[in-house]
């Protein structure tokens, strides 16, 4: 093995304070819980642990089909998400929907009612 090797890639160990996610604890925390969306840059993944403080280091997952919130909106306003769509993550609140100006999150593969905010769909992840 290469001795410069650090991680493999598909899951990556970021610090909980550079990653942008909606809060999905319930518990109004602001920390990453396993299973949210995340941004952080141009990185895209799920967190697969919770956070218990803004420092910890939160693995990460770039790889995969995750079951997550995707709202039937983009640029213009309402609109359906059909399977294929790509879908973008938004790199202030985590919101992830066809809204293009976001970071390229990943290609839906189930539907999304335009307008709706709460449906949850199977999403395969895609780095851009």
């Amino acid at each position: 093995m290469a001795k410069n090797f650090v991680q493999d890639g598909v899951n990556l160990t970021l610090v909980e304070s550079t990653l942008v996610h909606v809060d999905s604890s319930g518990v109004a925390d602001g920390l990453a819980n396993g299973g949210d969306a995340v941004v952080q840059g141009t990185i895209t993944g799920v967190a697969l642990v919770d956070a218990s403080a803004t420092t910890d280091l939160i693995a990460v997952a770039t790889e995969g089909v995750f079951s997550l919130p995707v709202q039937g909106v983009n640029g213009s306003g309402n609109v359906a998400v059909a399977s294929g769509d790509k879908v973008y993550i938004d790199p202030s609140t985590g919101v992830l929907s066809k809204i293009a100006t976001g970071v390229l999150f990943g290609k839906a593969l189930g539907a999304v009612a335009s307008g709706n905010t709460t449906t949850t769909i199977d999403v395969r992840l895609i780095q851009a």
